[in-house]
């Protein structure tokens, strides 16, 4: 499994099995993807450009989620799978291979299924966190999106092997908004993933909003709780490989 992170926010490139599958893509700016930042297989000289991706995933209808104009340089026959919202957006924009997670639970991408899961979030927005299972190797991803308020585990008794979730915290007045960095500690302490990356935050936040950074919560919480947990410090558009099955 490799991962890349594709900007500073949430936007994500997992490579799963034989399966590639884009995160949220906000930045898919031509000239960056042709400058090689974006392979995912070989070297840049070999491999310059954006490669094939199966299924595209979006958590949200927020801007900090969903960008149509992205989605557009794609191509309207691009397999996504999103939330019911963000389904009925897609569609009357003209992409023809969308399904939300109402209409499948699980979706089968190639070898990989993928669930969405409802979740709650800080803004009034439909969102949902994903789990990724390759069914050849059994390689796992859980993706939960920036601003979740609280999230369901997946089943405590399949291993996870990349944790993808907010370690950034918001607080308005002083009070907190989010617990991002102990959520994500407590669902690792369930999960025990192999890898640990934060997926990003928000270009634009709600107003008198501040970000809390959680890294030293993460690192001391995952130290308390003995996990040998691989915590990335993702580059943008520089990819990671977590293991090679």
């Amino acid at each position: 499994m490799r991962v890349a992170k594709i900007d500073t926010r949430q936007s994500w490139l997992i490579e799963i099995g034989s399966d590639r599958i884009l995160i949220n893509p906000l930045a898919l700016d031509p000239a960056m993807l042709q400058a090689g930042k974006w392979s995912m297989a070989g070297d840049a000289g070999k491999d310059a450009t954006l490669p094939k991706i199966h299924l595209v995933v979006i958590s949200s209808d927020s801007p900090a989620h969903l960008s149509i104009a992205a989605l557009q340089q794609l191509g309207p026959n691009m397999p996504i799978y999103t939330t019911p919202k963000v389904a009925k957006t897609l569609r009357l924009a003209g992409f023809q291979r969308v399904t939300s997670y109402e209409e499948k639970p699980t979706l089968k991408s190639k070898n990989t299924h993928i669930a969405g899961l409802p979740i709650d979030a800080i803004s009034s927005k439909q969102t949902a966190a994903f789990f990724v299972k390759e069914t050849e190797r059994k390689a796992t991803a859980f993706i939960v999106p920036f601003g979740a308020k609280n999230y369901p585990i997946p089943n405590k008794d399949i291993p996870i092997d990349f944790f993808l979730a907010p370690a950034t915290d918001l607080k308005r007045w002083g009070r907190p908004l989010t617990k991002s960095a102990e959520m994500a500690v407590a669902a690792a302490t369930i999960l025990k993933p192999r890898a640990f990356a934060p997926i990003g935050v928000a270009e634009k936040l709600p107003w008198q909003t501040k970000l809390v950074d959680g890294d030293a919560l993460i690192k001391r919480g995952f130290a308390l709780a003995k996990l040998d947990t691989s915590i990335l410090t993702p580059v943008p558009g520089k990819a990671t490989e977590i293991f090679r099955l």
